[in-house]
């Protein structure tokens, strides 16, 4: 009986490992493509990498903070500037507000959907498909 339960737990324990290589596989083969594309873009176009890579550090500090402050610098003369400042913190405010609608419906989902699960087998499994799912939505 314990060698039954000893070689269960070795097989779920290697299906978990397998799914954590694939994933970690996965994110690593992305990473590479996008270290690839810089690479091949310093190479052909150095401004074009240097711009890209800028407006991706930038377009990060923008999803992560929701916040447009300080990045433009709008002089008090200029309505010009001030209806581009005004212009582009409404739409990140557009742009924030789905993001935190989205991840509000995802805890929603997972409140409601997989949290009741909780404690058994199908809740790690739940647990692994969610991760991968998520994964994979924020690879495409």
């Amino acid at each position: 009986m314990i060698s039954l339960l000893s070689m269960a737990a070795g097989t779920v324990a290697g299906l978990f490992i397998s799914v954590l290589k694939a994933v970690f596989s996965m994110l690593s083969w992305f990473l590479g493509l996008i270290a690839k594309g810089f690479k091949f873009l310093f190479c052909l176009l150095p401004v074009t990498a240097v711009c890209v890579a800028l407006l991706f550090v930038l377009n990060l500090f923008i999803l992560v903070t929701g916040n447009i402050g300080k990045l433009i610098n709008a002089t008090e003369s200029s309505a010009a500037n001030d209806n581009v400042k005004h212009e582009a913190e409404k739409l990140l405010f557009v742009g924030f507000k789905n993001v935190a609608d989205t991840y509000n419906n995802v805890r929603q989902w997972w409140m409601s959907e997989v949290y009741p699960y909780k404690g058994s087998i199908a809740y790690i499994f739940l647990m692994l498909f969610t991760v991968i799912m998520l994964i994979r939505f924020y690879l495409k």
